[in-house]
């Protein structure tokens, strides 16, 4: 004999799925009053924790994704810069004081 599909309104499972989640009623005592199985009604809570969490996950993803990419932005940028300036100047570093050496070879030293 197979068994018949029970099929259970929106409002049901709202109903239930608040009253475990409010604290209120443990789940095995809102299975028994409410005469549904406890696979089901721990199905219902998964899923409804699931779509939360998901949510802020996406969320906080798109957030770092911007991050990610405005971080990116600001390295090409600097590289970039970097790179301009290399090319008209070599740096040098000697005991704390910075010499400028342009490509013609001359010494710029800069007042301090």
């Amino acid at each position: 004999m197979k068994r018949k599909h029970s099929v259970y309104s929106a409002e049901f499972k709202t109903h239930a799925i608040s009253m475990v989640k409010d604290g209120k009623r443990p789940a095995s005592e809102v299975v028994r009053d409410l005469e549904i199985k406890v696979n089901t009604l721990y199905t219902w809570l998964a899923s409804t924790t699931g779509t939360a969490t998901k949510t802020t996950d996406d969320s906080e993803l798109k957030q770092l994704k911007k991050e990610l990419a405005q971080a990116e932005l600001e390295r090409d940028i600097l590289k970039k810069s970097a790179a301009y300036f290399t090319n008209n100047y070599l740096f040098y570093f000697k005991c704390g004081l910075t010499i400028w050496v342009n490509q013609n070879r001359n010494i710029m030293v800069p007042s301090i």
